[in-house]
């Protein structure tokens, strides 16, 4: 029953898709309806995204931002890049999901690993920062800021911001288990 649910809201949504496009096409400046079908393919490119199937995913994602702009397009085009091994295009999405909010923690997070991922270290550093600036008690990126900083042998730095997540959450074993490498 629910695969029979599931298949019929994707079939629903690529026909609302088709039939979405050709209404832009007689109307094509109005807004409701540029949002309307940007909103379809966003739910089309997220199904893609969770099938893996990066590609199909980029594409209902690019004509998503293509008819209207939103942070969480932006953040999916980049965990879609992020999948097919390409850090670079990933960070430019984030940094498009940061452009249009910039408080958007999500989009730091994901810049911040795209950034370790590319080997930028102090950019990781800066995304993770912003995060605490914006939730100073968020647990994970105080246990990323802790972990750069050992990669960058700033053991006391690390301590501090391990020791910070831990005050939050006690229990965070990865916070422990890196207090631990540190000499």
């Amino acid at each position: 029953r629910l695969l029979t649910q599931i298949n019929y809201i994707e079939r629903n949504i690529g026909e609302g898709i088709e039939e979405g496009e050709k209404a832009l096409k007689v109307d094509s400046n109005n807004p409701f309806l540029a949002e309307t079908v940007a909103r379809l393919y966003f739910e089309e490119g997220s199904g893609f995204l969770n099938q893996e199937e990066y590609a199909s995913a980029i594409k209902s994602f690019e004509r998503s931002i293509e008819l209207k702009e939103t942070p969480e397009a932006y953040i999916n085009l980049g965990l879609s890049f992020e999948g097919q091994g390409n850090f670079q295009k990933a960070k430019e999405a984030y940094d498009d999901a940061i452009r249009l909010d910039s408080e958007f923690e999500i989009a730091y997070i994901q810049l911040g690993q795209v950034l370790s991922e590319l080997g930028d270290l102090n950019g990781a550093i800066e995304a993770y920062q912003k995060i605490v600036e914006l939730n100073p008690e968020s647990t994970d990126a105080l246990v990323n800021l802790g972990n750069l900083y050992i990669l960058r042998r700033d053991f006391g730095r690390a301590e501090d911001y391990l020791k910070r997540a831990l005050k939050i959450n006690p229990s965070l074993e990865e916070a422990k288990e890196l207090l631990r490498t540190i000499p």
